[in-house]
C-alpha cells in the first residue's frame, strides 16, 4: 500500500523495550514511510545507536515522562512536518505493523474521527489482568461518552495530528489513552473499531511498565473527574434548557440554524451594540460580531482567552465586498479567489486602508451565515469558538464548555463535521499556506497558475 510522504506518520513511544524496538520499527517502515520513535528516559539501551541506520525520526525525553507525553511529543514533531494524522503503537511488540494497513483507508480528513484497535483477545496468552483492564476501562468511558468502543485501553490508535496537542488533555502517563478518547467523543470526533491481532508472548517474558497500584489510581482518578464533568455538562445543559424557557439564561437567544428565519433572527440580534453570536459554517463553529464593532471584537478575545493583537478575520458575502471594506486585490488575485470561493479557504491580502498590513477574510460556503452578511449589509469579524489552543468546536456544547463566557446569541447547527479553512497568504509572488486545511495546496496552485492568464 502506497500512503503520501507526509500526511500519515507512525509514532511509536518507547521506555525501556530494547528487545522488540528494533524489529517493531522496521516492520513498521515496511508499511509507512514515516517513523518518530519517542525515547521516553530509556535506561536499558541508546536508542539512536539501537536504531542506527533506519530512516526515521527520534526524540528524546532526558527522564521517563510518561507515555501521554511521549504521544504528545510525537505528534509535535509529526505536525511540523505538515502530517494530518498520526498512527500510535506500542514498543514492546504486541502490536502487528502490517495491521497499519487496516487503519489508512479509513483516514478521511474531511471527517474528523479517532480509530482505535480492537485487539483480539481470544488469542493465547492473553493475562487476566488485561482482559478485566479493558472490561473495566471499556464501562467508565461508556459511561462518559455513551459509545460502545471495544478496546479502550488499546494503544494501537489513529489520531488527527491536532487532537493530542489539545491543552485541555492534561494527562501524561497511560490515563493520557483514556482522556483522549473521553474528550474526542465530547467534541463531536467518531470513535471508529478497527479489529486487530495482538501478541502477548509467556509469562515469564513479558516486560510491562504499567504499574498495577500507581496506574490504576491515576486511571481511576481521572474517571471520577470525566465522570464528574459528564454529570455537570448534563446539568448546565438541562439548565440551559429550564432558562431558555423562562427566557433567562446566560444567553439572549437560542435559533435552530434550520428555522427559515434564522438569518433575519441572527442579523437582529448582531445589529445590537456589542452583540457576539456564536454561529456554525462549513467548517466549525465561531465567534462572530459586526466588523467595524471594536467593543464587541474586545469581548470575543475575552472570551477566547486571547492577549495578542491578532486581528480576527473577515467574513464577507462577496469579494467586492470585502473590497469595500479594506481588502487589496490585483487582477490575478482577484481571479484566484473567484475560483476557490466560497469554501473553507481564508485569504490573506493587503490591507488597501492601513499601510504594510495584512487582513485576513473568507466567504463561507454556508447559505446561513452569507444570508446574515447580507442582511446586515456589512461583514462578520469571526474566529473559532474556543480558547486559544484548544481544538475548535464541533458543537455548541464543545464551545459554551471551552469559552470564558457566554456569547450574546446562540445558532444550533449540531454537529459539524468540519475542519477549520486553509489559510493562504497571497501577497507574494505565489501563494504561501500558512494553515493546511480541506483545500489543498495542489488546488490553489492549479488556480493560481490558471489566473495568469
Amino acid at each position: 500500500m502506497t500512503i503520501p510522504k507526509n500526511p500519515i506518520w507512525c509514532v511509536i513511544p518507547v521506555f525501556n523495550h530494547s528487545k522488540t524496538l528494533r524489529d517493531v520499527v522496521e516492520k513498521t517502515l515496511r508499511h509507512c514511510p514515516n517513523v518518530i520513535v519517542v525515547d521516553d528516559g530509556s535506561t536499558d539501551a541508546d536508542i539512536p545507536d539501537l536504531l542506527d541506520n533506519l530512516k526515521i525520526e527520534i526524540a528524546t525525553h532526558e527522564n521517563n515522562l510518561g507515555k501521554g507525553a511521549a504521544i504528545k511529543t510525537g505528534a509535535e514533531i509529526a505536525a511540523k512536518k505538515n502530517a494530518d494524522f498520526i498512527i500510535t503503537l506500542d514498543a514492546d511488540g504486541q502490536h502487528d505493523p502490517a495491521d497499519i494497513d487496516k487503519f489508512i483507508p479509513l483516514l478521511e480528513k474531511e471527517k474528523p474521527k479517532v480509530l482505535v484497535g480492537a485487539r483480539n483477545f481470544q488469542s493465547s496468552n492473553i493475562p487476566d489482568r488485561s482482559k478485566f483492564g479493558r472490561e473495566f476501562s471499556n464501562f467508565w468511558i461508556h459511561l462518559e461518552t455513551g459509545l460502545d468502543i471495544r478496546d479502550t485501553q488499546s494503544g494501537f490508535r489513529a489520531y488527527p495530528v491536532e487532537l493530542p496537542l489539545d491543552k485541555s488533555i492534561s494527562a501524561k502517563h497511560y490515563a493520557f489513552e483514556t482522556e483522549i478518547l473521553v474528550r474526542a467523543a465530547w467534541r463531536g470526533f467518531d470513535i471508529v473499531n478497527v479489529d486487530i491481532s495482538v501478541f502477548y508472548p509467556e509469562r515469564g517474558e513479558r516486560v510491562s511498565h504499567f504499574k498495577l497500584f500507581r496506574d490504576n489510581l491515576r486511571i481511576s482518578l481521572l474517571h471520577a473527574k470525566l465522570t464528574t464533568e459528564r454529570l455537570l455538562r448534563g446539568k448546565q445543559a438541562a439548565n440551559h434548557d429550564t432558562n431558555n424557557n423562562a427566557g433567562k439564561t446566560e444567553i439572549s437567544k437560542t435559533i435552530l440554524a434550520s428555522a427559515s428565519d434564522a438569518p433575519e433572527k441572527t442579523a437582529e440580534a448582531l445589529e445590537s451594540k456589542q452583540a457576539v453570536a456564536l454561529i456554525p459554517t462549513e467548517t466549525v463553529y465561531g465567534l462572530a460580531c459586526e466588523w467595524n464593532d471594536s467593543n464587541a471584537i474586545g469581548k470575543i478575545k475575552e472570551m477566547k482567552g486571547r492577549t495578542e493583537e491578532k486581528p480576527l478575520q473577515m467574513l464577507a458575502e462577496s469579494i467586492d465586498m470585502a473590497e469595500k471594506n479594506g481588502v487589496e486585490l490585483n487582477n490575478r488575485q482577484r481571479r484566484l479567489v473567484e475560483k476557490l470561493t466560497p469554501g473553507p479557504i481564508t485569504f490573506v491580502a493587503k490591507h488597501k486602508n492601513i499601510a504594510d498590513s495584512s487582513i485576513g477574510f473568507r466567504i463561507p460556503d454556508n447559505d446561513l451565515v452569507r444570508k446574515t452578511i447580507a442582511i446586515l449589509a456589512t461583514p462578520l469579524a469571526a474566529t473559532s469558538a474556543n480558547k486559544t489552543g484548544q481544538l475548535p468546536a464541533t458543537t455548541v456544547e464543545n464551545a459554551l464548555e471551552s469559552l470564558y463566557s457566554h456569547p450574546d446569541i446562540m445558532v444550533d447547527a449540531g454537529i459539524i463535521q468540519g475542519q477549520p479553512s486553509t489559510v493562504v497568504d497571497i501577497r507574494g509572488n505565489s501563494p504561501l499556506i500558512l494553515r493546511k486545511g480541506p483545500v489543498s495546496l495542489k488546488e490553489i496552485e492549479k488556480h493560481w497558475s490558471e489566473s495568469e492568464k
